[in-house]
This record gives structure tokens, C-alpha cells and sequence, in this order.
């Protein structure tokens, strides 16, 4: 297969899988669903019914979601498709089959159950692709209680980052109060909850930022966990000048992980296996392996390996060495 006919296959095959049919979905799934979406919004159950009345009273959605007769059920079930088809994030869905317990993972899950358990604050570290927002998303869908809030270029200030949490508790809002009266809101919502607050993408929050997550840390006896990048853990222990700044925060860290994205052949093994269950040969898995390790790689390495397994798929092939190099020579890995 040429180069270019291989490119227009992918990009065909990639355009295919992300066609889906919301109409498929069982009452029981499209309930699963709807209360997933609750869960991660931070949205009341009847905020969110309400929202969604028009033809029917947003009671009925509710007992719908309930699970309780009502009196429209094909208008109701139709008004959830609809609704979840145009607010679900495709990218953090109820379930993740691919999902594979790394030790990535395991060392993650054991920090953010200590922080939890025992209220303490964790810092996370490690170069983009590594699985780690893979993982805390997997990590919400277990623990629906925990608070995961992800910070951007946009999102760097004091205010930005008291309106993300704000937005993942129901019935606190900003309305026209200053900062302080905010935060202060935010911890009386949070006040011995025993919840866990995590910030993802946490090099991007400002010193002020992380300032007010330490003192709703300190107010409220809930756990915290940051993850980021490496200029995260660095910012916090630079020169003398710039970590004054940071005792505060950096004197409450209990627990830390340091990821530098050097991947063990078994985390590769795993995931290979539940991309593709057919087997790969010991050649292949070495392939892998090489294009996993580095920053950035590991995510890298599990798209050519799915685009590699949706082209065998449709052509009735298996997995080989070299049309994961032909791959590799279209993808940027």
C-alpha cells in the first residue's frame, strides 16, 4: 500500500470510529450516562432536569433518571439523547475500555488515596503523554465525590481558578462578591466534606492561584493533589527570592511523584494488549517500546498502534513490524 493511499485510509478509518449513533444507547445506559454527566458538572440533579423542560416538566426527566414511570417516556428518553448529545465531553466518557492500570497509574492512585485519606497535599510531576489526566479521569469515574479541576493559559488567576471550583458545587456561585467573600463561600461548601481536590495541569496556575487553593486546603481539612509538568515541582523550589514566595504551599507537600517518562515495557505490554488482544509479536512490542520512552512519547506510541489496528481491522491483516513503520512515517511520533 503506497504512502499516500495508507494516509487516506487512516484518515478515513479515524472519521468512521468517531461516527456513533446516541439513538442506540438502553434507558438504562442513557440514565448511566445522564448521572455521569451530574456527577462531573457539578450540577444539581434537579438543575440539570430543569434545564431540559420544555415539552415535559423537568419532574418527568427527573423520574426518568430515577428510573420512575412517566408519563412521556419516548418524548423524555429522546429530550436525554438530545440534551446528551450536545453537552457530554467526548473525551471523558462514562467508560474507558482502554483504560489499563500502569504503574503510571498505580503510583498516582496511591498518592491521591493518601492525600484523600489522610488530608494532605501531593504533587504530581511528569512530562505531557504520559497518561496522567487519562488517569484522573478514570480516577473521577470511581470516586465521583473528588473535585477535578484543570487549569490553562486562560485560566491562571485567583478569580479563574475560585470560579473552576465554584462550578463543581452546587449552589456556589460568584454573583457579585470580591475574591475573598468567593473563597470564602467555596469553603464553607467544602468545609469537612473529606472530599479531594485535584488541579490537573497545575503549571499553569499563577502564585495566587495556588495561594487560594492552600488556604481552602487549610480551611476546609480536604485533600490536595497538583499535577503538572515539570516547571511545576521547579517554580516551587527555585532560587532563594522566587521560593520565599512558595513556603506556604511547598512546607504542606506530604507526598510527591516524579515521572520523567521513561516507560516499562510491561505498561506497554498492557496496553498493547487491550488495543489489540490478537498478540503482537516480540518485534513489534520492541517497536513500541522504543517509541514509547521520552516526553510525549507514550501517548504517541498508543495512537500508532490503534491507527495500525484500525487499518488491519477493515483489511482482514494483522499487526506487523513494518506497516507499523509505515505508520510512524505518516504519524508524528
Amino acid at each position: 500500500m503506497g504512502q499516500q493511499q495508507l494516509a487516506l485510509k487512516m484518515l478515513v478509518e479515524q472519521s468512521q470510529q468517531a461516527i456513533t449513533d446516541i439513538n442506540d444507547s438502553s434507558d438504562e445506559e442513557l440514565r448511566a450516562r445522564l448521572q455521569f454527566y451530574i456527577d462531573t458538572s457539578g450540577q444539581s440533579e434537579f438543575d440539570v432536569c430543569r434545564s431540559m423542560k420544555g415539552i415535559v416538566a423537568g419532574a418527568h426527566i427527573h423520574d426518568f433518571l430515577l428510573d420512575k414511570p412517566t408519563p412521556y417516556p419516548a418524548t423524555v428518553r429522546q429530550i436525554v439523547s438530545n440534551f446528551l448529545a450536545k453537552k457530554e465531553d467526548r473525551r471523558f466518557p462514562i467508560e474507558n475500555p482502554l483504560f489499563c492500570e500502569t504503574s503510571i497509574a498505580t503510583k498516582m492512585g496511591a498518592i491521591c488515596s493518601c492525600c484523600k485519606h489522610d488530608a494532605d497535599v501531593g504533587i504530581i510531576v511528569g512530562a505531557s503523554g504520559l497518561g496522567k489526566t487519562e488517569f484522573l479521569r478514570q480516577l473521577k469515574r470511581l470516586d465521583r465525590t473528588m473535585l477535578l479541576v484543570t487549569g490553562d493559559p486562560t485560566a491562571r488567576s485567583l478569580g479563574a481558578i475560585l470560579l473552576l471550583i465554584s462550578k463543581l458545587l452546587p449552589g456556589v456561585s460568584r454573583g457579585a462578591c470580591t475574591n475573598s467573600a468567593f473563597m470564602l463561600n467555596i469553603i464553607d461548601a467544602l468545609k469537612g466534606s473529606g472530599r479531594l481536590l485535584v488541579i490537573d495541569e497545575a503549571h499553569f496556575l499563577s502564585w495566587e492561584a495556588f495561594e487560594a487553593t492552600r488556604k481552602i486546603y487549610d480551611a476546609t481539612g480536604i485533600g490536595l493533589v497538583f499535577v503538572g509538568q515539570q516547571q511545576l515541582y521547579d517554580q516551587m523550589r527555585g532560587g532563594a527570592r522566587k521560593s520565599m514566595l512558595w513556603d506556604q504551599i511547598y512546607s504542606r507537600v506530604g507526598l510527591r511523584a516524579h515521572f520523567k517518562g521513561d516507560i516499562p515495557l510491561e505498561d506497554v505490554e498492557m496496553i498493547a494488549n487491550k488495543i489489540y488482544p490478537a498478540g503482537l509479536d516480540s518485534k513489534c512490542m520492541s517497536y513500541l517500546h522504543d517509541k514509547s520512552c521520552g516526553p510525549g512519547k507514550f501517548r504517541a506510541m498508543v495512537k500508532l498502534l490503534q491507527r495500525a489496528q484500525r487499518l488491519t481491522e477493515s483489511e482482514g491483516t494483522r499487526v506487523t513490524l513494518s506497516l507499523l513503520q509505515q505508520v510512524n512515517r505518516i504519524l508524528m511520533t
